[in-house]
């Protein structure tokens, strides 16, 4: 069984493997992104700039904010486990289930955690307003908006209730957008740092533009608060190649758009499907991602693992979650030949 997080194919055997563990997007990178990596062999015999001053000006223009307001990362895990060793955090808040990295990173840089624990009798929702009853007591908060492994999203205007809460108390709110760009309306935060000195949002190119291999992910807060936890980072820590794609304009509207439309659509049709299988409830999705709960005791989230493998479709067993046991499993869209494929092989498991 794979352990920690999805996508870890390079554990498998070499045939092929359908992942579904991996919520990236199932159209694939761009013909711009594969040649602009085709030519950029050259970059690779220097240094990468330790300033990502490119890249940053092509992404403050992407976003329309000022480039001092963005620090790029070796991936967002890198920023994740920045955060709260450079605001040196006494008392962080999670709400679990949610993403390890924001546990462990807190723990590591010596913080005490607070946890919360979205219920399944409430739909895995996440109470803001227990948040807020916390922040007295935490400079640290983390969320993630749609969460992950959930795919619960929080109202906008809820999140900016908190940030002003936040910012009376002088208490860091980060929120993790990494799937924001799937779903649907105005959800993301990113304009708001300019207006809240606390607030710090982190984005990721891994998941929007299928790049997990070359670790790209930015944070947005205000330009003190990007200097002091820029100090933290260690020299060249983005690649040439990262560097390069984002200076180039990688980051399309248009292409953004075109994903978000093929989400919506497939993950509604295998979201349907998977309603018509007895044994499996499926939560509405809100990302890339549809988590579900298995019913009954005849199977498990680790058996249904096991089984599925030697049909060749890896899912993720969300098992390991704080607050969740072995009745739930997360799947990816994809495309609609493998939707159907990973829905006949459900089928024949659970009929």
């Amino acid at each position: 069984m794979l352990l920690g997080h999805g996508g870890n194919i390079s554990k498998l055997s070499s045939r092929r493997v359908i992942d579904f563990s991996s919520n990236i997007n199932p159209l694939g990178i761009t013909l711009k992104i594969r040649n602009i990596i085709a030519k950029s062999a050259g970059v690779v015999t220097r240094y990468p700039d330790p300033e990502c001053s490119l890249a940053r000006e092509a992404l403050a223009g992407f976003l329309r904010i000022n480039k001092n307001n963005i620090l790029i990362g070796n991936g967002s895990n890198e920023l994740i486990h920045l955060v709260p060793r450079a605001l040196n955090c006494h008392n962080a808040l999670i709400y679990q289930p949610a993403f390890s990295e924001y546990e462990s990173s807190a723990r590591l840089a010596g913080a005490k955690l607070q946890i919360l624990f979205a219920k399944e009798s409430d739909d895995f929702r996440i109470d803001l307003k227990k948040v807020r009853d916390y922040i007295p007591r935490v400079d640290l908060i983390i969320l993630c908006n749609p969460n992950n492994p959930t795919g619960f999203l929080l109202k906008k205007s809820g999140l900016l209730k908190l940030a002003k809460a936040c910012e009376n108390n002088k208490t860091y709110l980060l929120v993790d957008e990494t799937f924001i760009e799937f779903t649907e309306g105005d959800n993301s935060l990113i304009k708001e740092t300019s207006r809240f000195k606390y607030l710090m949002v982190l984005r990721s190119l891994t998941k929007s533009f299928c790049l997990p291999g070359l670790r790209i992910g930015y944070l947005v807060a205000d330009n003190g608060l990007i200097r002091k936890i820029g100090l933290f980072q260690p020299t060249w820590s983005v690649n040439a190649i990262a560097q390069q794609l984002i200076a180039e304009g990688i980051l399309d509207s248009h292409f953004i758009k075109k994903t978000r439309d093929y989400v919506a659509k497939e993950k509604q049709s295998l979201f349907e499907k998977l309603e018509e299988i007895e044994g499996i409830h499926p939560y509405y999705p809100q990302a890339n991602f549809i988590f579900c709960k298995i019913l009954g005791k005849r199977i498990n989230a680790k058996s249904l693992f096991r089984r599925l493998i030697k049909s060749g479709i890896l899912i993720r067993d969300c098992s390991n979650f704080k607050g969740l046991d072995n009745r739930f499993f997360r799947v990816a869209v994809r495309k609609r030949l493998d939707n159907l494929y990973l829905v006949s092989c459900l089928k024949k498991i659970f009929r």
